[in-house]
């Protein structure tokens, strides 16, 4: 009879052991998807201002070859890889 106790306590203390082993990775995922959430917000807006700031060198040809090196007719032309 004691052993089945004992048997019992000890399936008793595993599963307590693994429903908070479930619990603490139940929370570590949900963490990860908030992380990778803000990650991914962040590079959407790195990205929409790279876009507007190429916008904006596209509508200004003149800004964008002062930007490179100089005006267009002045930059040598580039010439293909052998």
């Amino acid at each position: 009879m004691q052993k089945l106790q004992a048997l019992a306590e000890v399936s008793e203390d595993r599963l307590a052991k693994q429903e908070k082993r479930m619990i603490k990775n139940r929370e570590s995922a949900a963490r990860s998807r908030l992380r990778r959430q803000q990650h991914t917000e962040a590079l959407e807006e790195q990205n929409a201002g790279l876009r507007a700031e190429l916008a904006a060198l596209h509508s200004q040809p003149e800004a964008a070859a002062a930007a490179n090196g100089g005006p267009v007719s002045e930059r040598p032309a580039k010439r293909a890889c052998p």
